[in-house]
């Protein structure tokens, strides 16, 4: 394993022990390292780093949109029924949970 890869490994060690933010280049870098050196051990540091990410970008997007934001997209999907009212709708109601 190369140095700069060793300490890139090192680095994302740390972020998961320190239980700092992981960002998309960590998962990114991970996924390198895995395809490089396919051992357990990294394959499953890469399931942590992904994991914690995808829960990082959950926590962002918890603001979940309100019954008047949600009539307004039906509404307005109702009216002009074109592909980016449908889909905004559909984006809408899939965050509310319905």
């Amino acid at each position: 394993m190369k140095q700069k890869q060793i300490t890139r490994l090192r680095e994302i060690q740390t972020k998961l022990a320190d239980a700092a933010e992981i960002t998309s280049q960590d998962v990114q870098d991970m996924a390198m390292i895995v395809r490089l050196y396919p051992s357990m051990v990294h394959r499953a540091m890469y399931g942590l780093v992904s994991g914690r990410h995808q829960a990082q970008e959950h926590e962002s997007e918890a603001d979940r949109p309100t019954a008047e934001q949600l009539e307004a997209a039906r509404k307005a999907a109702a009216a002009n029924p074109t592909a980016a009212n449908l889909t905004a709708y559909a984006t809408l109601k899939r965050q509310a949970g319905e």
